[in-house]
């Protein structure tokens, strides 16, 4: 029980895609990468906290659009487009205009989740100029969604839990085992003691 809460913990690749990208209008694709079917995976751009601004980063990338007062005259710049491909073929696409939000240093492109295991890239067009985030070194990302990597790892606290009280139940009645023999054992000697 623990191998196999254990192997089902450690079989995600909680970043499947992680590459340093520009920020000019463009398009790229990603190297292949691999994604567990039935799992939700969010597309993001991730930025380094330490060299910008958190506000002024949050409104430039639109990741924190309830601070629309903080944000009234600075417009978001993050406008992509994207699609995973498998084997070339398209399987999911989206736009950052359809999904807001993130926090200070991470913006969410939108969601995916793959209907089988497989290798997978990401196509990415670029259609706003948002260099002035350059300096924050944004990456592209495919991740874990956040609420899927607390319900994986529930599943494995809630698997270890069950296989130590299955490891506990199993050496009380092993004990128990022993012990019965043991007194079965001294009826037996009492009874050809009292026979002899």
């Amino acid at each position: 029980m623990y191998g196999w809460t254990y192997y089902e913990y450690a079989r995600h690749d909680w970043t499947p895609l992680s590459m340093p990208i520009s920020l000019t209008p463009g398009s790229l694709q990603s190297k292949e990468f691999r994604l567990d079917r039935g799992v939700h995976y969010d597309v993001e751009l991730l930025f380094d906290s330490k060299t910008m601004d958190r506000q002024r980063m949050a409104c430039l990338s639109g990741s924190e659009p309830q601070a629309e007062l903080a944000c009234k005259d600075v417009p978001s710049l993050v406008d992509f487009s994207w699609t995973i491909l498998e084997n070339g073929r398209p399987v999911g696409a989206g736009n950052s205009n359809d999904f807001r939000g993130g926090n200070s240093f991470e913006r969410l492109l939108g969601p995916f989740q793959p209907t089988r295991d497989g290798r997978y890239t990401l196509s990415v067009e670029n259609h706003k100029d948002a260099s002035v985030l350059e300096e924050a070194h944004p990456k592209l990302q495919v991740v874990i969604d956040l609420f899927e990597r607390d319900g994986i790892a529930m599943g494995r606290g809630i698997g270890e839990l069950m296989a130590a009280a299955a490891f506990v139940l199993g050496l009380l009645l092993l004990l128990l085992g022993a012990v019965l023999k043991v007194l079965r054992h001294r009826r037996d000697l009492g009874s050809a003691t009292l026979n002899g």
